[in-house]
This record gives C-alpha cells, sequence and structure tokens, in this order.
C-alpha cells in the first residue's frame, strides 16, 4: 500500500503579498478618510489574491463601503459570499451582523429572522 499524495503547501509570492497587504492597508485609510472610490481601486487590486484571507477581507472591506453607502442589496449579496464561500474566516460573524441590519433596512423580515437565528445558533451555542 502506497502513502497517500499530499500536495505540498502553497508558497505564496512574497512580494505579491506584501503589495496587497499594502494595497489593504491603503484603502482602510482611504475608507476612514470617506475617499471611497479611491479605496474602491485599492480592493481591485487584492480581487485575484492568492491567498484566501487577503480575498476575504478586501471582499469585506467593499461590502462596508456599499454598506455605507446604503446599497443595502449589493452589500448583502457580498457579505452572503463571505458566509457561503468563506467560512474559515473570522468575517463571518461580522458579515452576519451586517446581513441582520442589510435585512432591517430592505424591510426583509424572514431574511433578518434567518441570520438571526443562524448567528445565535451556530455562535453562541
Amino acid at each position: 500500500v502506497s502513502a497517500p499524495v499530499v500536495p505540498p503547501p502553497m508558497s505564496y509570492n512574497k512580494e505579491q503579498i506584501e503589495k496587497e497587504i499594502l494595497a489593504l492597508k491603503t484603502a482602510i485609510k482611504l475608507m476612514e478618510q470617506n475617499q471611497l472610490d479611491e479605496a474602491i481601486s485599492q480592493l481591485k487590486q487584492v480581487e485575484g489574491s492568492d491567498a484566501r484571507q487577503i480575498q476575504v477581507l478586501g471582499k469585506f472591506l467593499l461590502a462596508e463601503i456599499l454598506f455605507a453607502q446604503k446599497e443595502y442589496d449589493l452589500s448583502m449579496q457580498m457579505y452572503e459570499e463571505i458566509i457561503n464561500r468563506d467560512a474559515f474566516s473570522g468575517y463571518v460573524i461580522k458579515s452576519l451582523g451586517r446581513l441582520i441590519v442589510c435585512a432591517q433596512k430592505l424591510k426583509l423580515k424572514q431574511k433578518e429572522a434567518e441570520y438571526y437565528k443562524f448567528l445565535h445558533e451556530f455562535f453562541e451555542a
């Protein structure tokens, strides 16, 4: 019996990761200064990152911008994507909280109840 083949650990391009981290930090500073269009252009640089953690943070920050712009339906889609595709991330619980608020703003009572139930069943047990 031969040993199972284990794929090698993913190797990252250090320079690329540093560039993406800098883009995230710049985007956060721009968001704090309410320069949202400029922040979005910084976040575009991390969409295709090899590091899923960087992708998730970029997606979450973009959702936060849309939320701040009262684009609740669009931000809701992004928060849902984080929950569905990036369950490993610490941004899941923050996304759930935002989804509850989005559902309230859009008067989606059933969605609000679903998110609230999900939040309490999985994170307060």
